[in-house]
């Protein structure tokens, strides 16, 4: 099952983000476990898993932490400070827009 082009790389950013986000980037990491370990049994097809992805980047309860937001000014700066994170960590770097620019997932 293909993903439609529109859900593919975007997320929905808590209002505290989006306050603070303004025109630059986003950093935000998770334990990848986290991922396995959490991820619902009920995800239908491509869209849904894909939308669950991008919104659990902000989850915060009892079985799992954001690890890491961090904003900056260029692209460049987020994906190297991405890159200097513990390889335990999934990292992804949004715009100020939610949609995804790279990482490590």
């Amino acid at each position: 099952m293909s993903v439609p082009q529109d859900a593919m790389y975007a997320t929905t950013f808590p209002v505290w983000v989006r306050e603070q986000v303004g025109t630059g980037y986003v950093l935000v990491a998770k334990n990848m476990l986290d991922f396995d370990f959490c991820r619902p049994d009920n995800l239908g097809g491509a869209r849904e898993h894909v939308d669950w992805f991008h919104r659990f980047w902000w989850v915060n309860n009892m079985e799992t932490k954001t690890k890491v937001v961090a904003f900056f000014d260029t692209k460049e700066e987020a994906i190297r400070a991405g890159e200097g994170l513990n390889h335990h960590l999934w990292w992804a770097v949004y715009n100020n827009a939610g949609v995804i620019q790279d990482g490590k997932y």
